[in-house]
């Protein structure tokens, strides 16, 4: 027998509040915070518990009290669960009214203690029946399903014990049962929603009980949570809500998903669901059954957010930060973090943007960051020669997805093809916008000849002169031959390849000759007159040879006297004679040369008219 605690309380009328859960009406009183009587141990008593919330049959339902019908096996006459859609200030009658009877439209589940006779069908034994719309007639269409004996192990259950009563309704397949001490007693399949409360779902349930000429105390205890709450409506996301389960008989609980879930091995879990989620709850029932229990957790929907790839906001430039919203939502209202409330914004500097969108009493916050954009790298700025022939220009980047522009030209290719000298600049710039400026610009080159190759004979010499053609001819060149001379000309009298590199504002430009030394015939060159008077013209006799070198060289008078002897490699003749200058005259020579061919000393002769 259940120890019952009993509470000094006030009562006004006929009806008591105990701890906002449930609502006492008539002789029912409450025990503790979770037990009723129901009735006294009087004649004539009717009471009943009403939870304060109404039940909506369209979820699924699990219910569990514990009842004690007295101790008396001769008392009456029982309790009564009860469905009902007219309110908590309704009573059925007393006796074998079961506080039950007259209401209507309801579904009731009696557990008669007193038999009534057959002329209403009731059973000798202590039984249950499901019953609706206020009538405890088993021999009437309002008798649903039973009688039958109360307990599976006894007919008496008015022994002054506690008797665990389960009702379970199934939405989904429209099947109540009914369990008493663990033991499945009753099992009805019917639409209760359209067949009885004409299609309203929501219904008021509690406990009643009676006594009649005979009586018993009759209590019934009802956890606070008998009534899962399993539906969490107009939830924020992100919000924490407080999940409870019913009692396990062993303390273990497994909720799912575990997502979401502070603790999913404990009875109350916090969860912070994102959208909206049913959760499970698998426990072990005081019977040792393992049952579920659903919690459904509606959040506020938000449509989702995509922001794209990130964003680059150039120097002086804007970018359009436009997210797609999926679904479209009316309701929501937009707030960014610079203050503007519309969709889309328009921004010129990097950084983090904030996104808070509502609905309701409810924010979600997102982000998105927009990045410095980076400037195309491009090579140097370059100066180039130009030669006259078409010459191709480079942006000078490998980057991809970029867009060119050239000046001159208005080009937007990569390269530009071009044909003469200039300043060319090409503006490069990213899908971003932001841009890098390249300057190329074109030196025209000065050209240089050294005339066609020559062929010499031995002893001869050659003059190199490059002839040089220039757009600036007043800037003065640099020279570098071949040869290392840096002279604007060079004398040559060997074979070879000779080259000149001119340069001219860091163009430069070459040309190569080739120089052939070759062994001719012998020529001898001689002048006939030779004018020694001092003018630095024509002053000496020398004579010029090819085909061989000089040796000496003889000069004789009209006597045949010599007057002159000379032995060298350039031997020549000033007209003096003993320091006096020889008078106006003809004078025979004798001039040796070694032959290159033969390597013999020869004599070449003839003679030379002195004038002034």
């Amino acid at each position: 027998m259940k120890n019952f605690i009993f509470f000094v309380f006030f009562y006004l009328n006929t009806f008591f509040v105990f701890a906002q859960t449930y609502y006492t009406y008539k002789d029912a009183r409450p025990i503790d915070s979770e037990c009723y009587r129901v009735t006294d141990a009087r004649p004539s008593q009717f009471g009943v518990v009403w939870y304060e919330e109404k039940l909506n049959l369209n979820q699924s339902l699990n219910l569990e009290f514990i009842i004690n019908f007295g101790g008396n096996d001769a008392g009456a006459d029982g309790m009564a669960f009860i469905m009902q859609s007219r309110g908590k200030d309704v009573i059925g009658g007393s006796g074998m009214g079961l506080g039950f009877t007259g209401i209507s439209p309801s579904l009731g589940v009696e557990f008669d203690t007193y038999n009534n006779g057959s002329s209403v069908g009731d059973l000798p034994s202590d039984h249950m029946a499901i019953l609706q719309n206020g009538s405890v007639n088993h021999l009437t269409p309002n008798n649903l399903q039973g009688p039958v004996t109360a307990s599976a192990t006894s007919n008496n259950i008015e022994d002054g014990k506690n008797h665990l009563v389960n009702i379970r309704w199934d939405s989904q397949t429209l099947t109540l049962e009914v369990y008493f001490d663990c033991q499945l007693r009753l099992r009805l399949k019917k639409d209760i929603v359209a067949d009885i409360f004409s299609g309203k779902p929501e219904v008021w349930w509690g406990i009643s009980g009676s006594t009649g000429g005979a009586y018993n105390i009759q209590t019934v205890c009802l956890k606070k949570e008998a009534v899962l709450k399993n539906v969490f409506k107009d939830i924020c996301p992100n919000q924490e809500v407080l999940l409870t389960g019913r009692t396990s008989s062993d303390g273990a609980y497994q909720w799912t998903p575990t997502t979401s879930l502070s603790a999913p091995s404990s009875r109350t879990p916090i969860a912070r669901p994102t959208q909206t989620t049913t959760y499970t709850v698998s426990y072990r029932s005081d019977c040792g059954i393992t049952v579920k229990d659903t919690i459904r957790v509606e959040v506020v929907p938000f449509p989702k957010v995509d922001f794209g790839t990130p964003k680059e906001v150039c120097p002086k430039r804007t970018v359009d930060i436009i997210p797609t919203f999926t679904p479209q939502d009316t309701a929501v209202r937009y707030r960014w973090s610079t203050g503007a409330t519309i969709p889309k914004i328009t921004v010129n500097q990097p950084g983090q943007y904030d996104l808070t969108l509502s609905k309701g009493n409810c924010n979600v916050k997102t982000s998105t960051e927009v990045i410095a954009g980076k400037p195309p790298t491009l090579a140097p700025n370059q100066q180039l020669c130009f030669t006259g022939l078409t010459l191709v220009l480079e942006a000078g980047t490998s980057e991809p997805n970029l867009r060119y522009l050239w000046n001159p030209g208005n080009e937007t290719t990569p390269t530009l093809s071009v044909s003469q000298s200039g300043k060319y600049e090409v503006l490069v710039s990213t899908e971003a916008g932001c841009e890098a400026l390249r300057t190329i610009e074109l030196t025209p080159s000065p050209t240089v000849k050294l005339g066609r190759d020559s062929t010499l004979c031995e002893g001869e010499s050659l003059v190199l002169s490059p002839l040089i053609s220039s757009p600036n001819p007043s800037v003065p060149y640099t020279y570098a031959w071949s040869s290392g001379a840096t002279t604007p000309s060079i004398i040559v009298s060997k074979t070879g390849t000779y080259t000149v590199r001119i340069t001219q504002n860091s163009c430069s430009a070459s040309d190569s000759v080739q120089v052939t030394i070759q062994q001719c015939d012998v020529r001898v060159f001689a002048p006939d007159v030779f004018t020694p008077n001092g003018d630095g013209i024509n002053d000496t006799f020398q004579l010029f040879i090819t085909g061989g070198t000089p040796h000496k060289l003889t000069i004789y008078n009209r006597l045949g006297l010599a007057i002159y002897n000379e032995e060298s490699s350039k031997p020549q003749w000033d007209g003096f004679f003993k320091n006096a200058l020889c008078p106006l005259d003809s004078y025979t020579y004798i001039f040796e040369y070694k032959n290159l061919k033969t390597s013999n000393i020869q004599q070449h002769y003839g003679s030379v008219m002195l004038q002034r």
